[in-house]
């Protein structure tokens, strides 16, 4: 059989199947039944994305959306870009322009997030994934790698949320203060530190690493997060910058020691006012976009917004970040201290406060020790 590089249509006597790629899309018998059987065989709870897989003529599509409850929404994928086209031409209009649907062409994972990210559609809650044809077996890959992207992207989006709906008033009130630290922030230059950079985090693994960075230390440039300061200095190791992310008074117990310090501070612009001015050294600003908010866009339209990163959801990848741009061209990037796992024990580093304050505080009754 000569394969046919363009999907075309083949009349079954009940409907039109689809052939590309040396198969039938659809049975060659009754075309529509398998993607209607599926349709209503679904439960579908309120609040659920679901995934209509290779929609090619749209078998089921109509169906689907009479069934879905309030607040769904259905993308229509097709990463083959024949087979989009084809969708786009036969899918009836009525339903192309239904707000409830989408059709989208994607063969990679970060642009499919980013414009649904972007697209104002509720919230939903889960993704439900259906094969609308057996062109999702063209790339039974992708799509089950797009099925759990989705299912990650909106499990963080409300843990996301929740984080909001508790500290976005803190975030809010930080902005305000900072405010007017924009006049002295430096600018975060891209590519200006020549130095092999030592990002140093606050886990465990920093205290292996403290007779690495004294061997090292005057060709290092040490970038350190807040809660390593203190471990840092317990060793002889005065860092040549702190970065801060924490909006919560707590991290004012990091800097106790480096009052008037003038170490170097990048701090986010809804971090704790009281800890990145405490050293009195120079500032570097920059900012997360944590929501749609009407403050950040206001400093925006005026112009005074510093640098903005990604979201990143911790101080150590956001240090890293920072060292990747304003490293110069093949300066190599260290890191230490930056464990998301570790074995029993302290979560922090000895010299970190809370092992320094457990040690400070314990007595026979409470001992030392997590």
């Amino acid at each position: 059989m000569n394969e046919y590089i363009k999907p075309c249509l083949v009349d079954t006597g009940q409907g039109f199947s689809v052939f590309y790629q040396n198969r039938h899309l659809y049975s060659r018998y009754n075309p529509k039944r398998a993607s209607k059987a599926a349709v209503s065989r679904l439960v579908i709870q309120p609040q659920t994305l679901i995934l209509f897989l290779s929609p090619l003529l749209g078998y089921g599509l109509e169906e689907l959306l009479s069934k879905i409850p309030e607040n769904c929404f259905v993308i229509g994928l097709e990463a083959d870009s024949e087979l989009y086209e084809l969708s786009k031409k036969h899918i009836p209009k009525h339903l192309q322009s239904d707000t409830r649907f989408a059709l989208v062409h994607a063969d990679s994972i970060s642009p499919l997030l980013s414009w649904f990210e972007q697209l104002q559609s509720p919230p939903v809650r889960r993704c439900l994934a259906l094969d609308a044809s057996a062109g999702s077996s063209l790339y039974s890959d992708f799509y089950r790698e797009a099925v759990g992207a989705f299912d990650s992207f909106i499990s963080t989006w409300w843990k996301n949320r929740m984080t909001i709906m508790a500290l976005g008033r803190n975030y809010h009130r930080n902005i305000l203060r900072n405010i007017s630290l924009l006049a002295r922030s430096k600018q975060i230059l891209k590519g200006s530190i020549n130095r092999p950079i030592l990002v140093a985090g606050a886990g465990p693994s920093l205290d292996g690493s403290i007779s690495f960075i004294q061997r090292n230390r005057s060709t290092l440039y040490v970038l350190a997060v807040d809660t390593a300061l203190a471990a840092l200095a317990q060793a002889g190791i005065t860092a040549d910058a702190v970065i801060v992310l924490e909006s919560q008074y707590w991290i004012e117990q990091a800097f106790h020691g480096f009052r008037s310090s003038t170490i170097p501070v990048f701090a986010d612009l809804t971090a704790r006012h009281g800890a990145i001015t405490l050293p009195g050294g120079p500032l570097s600003l920059f900012y997360t976009c944590f929501d749609q908010s009407s403050l950040l866009n206001r400093l925006e339209s005026l112009g005074l917004l510093p640098l903005e990163i990604p979201r990143l959801g911790s101080v150590g990848l956001a240090a890293l970040y920072i060292a990747r741009y304003t490293a110069s061209a093949q300066t190599p990037i260290f890191f230490t201290g930056l464990d998301f796992s570790w074995q029993s024990g302290f979560s922090h580093s000895q010299g970190a406060p809370w092992p320094t304050r457990d040690r400070v505080t314990a007595n026979r009754l409470q001992p030392a020790g997590p």
